[in-house]
């Protein structure tokens, strides 16, 4: 996330708002890598109860 920022410029906070959102839509995309970043925290996700 953050190299995919710093070499940016922008204006203002809304143009930085909206490319830290664009950002984080591509993270969603790559499981492996948020269940990654769980691994590392040693948080577990269960789904819950129905």
């Amino acid at each position: 996330m953050k190299r995919g920022i710093t070499n940016i410029v922008v204006h203002g906070v809304d143009g930085l708002a909206a490319i830290v959102k664009q950002r984080l839509r591509a993270c969603q995309q790559q499981t492996d890598l948020i269940a990654g970043f769980l691994a590392q925290t040693g948080v577990t996700v269960d789904p819950e109860p129905p």
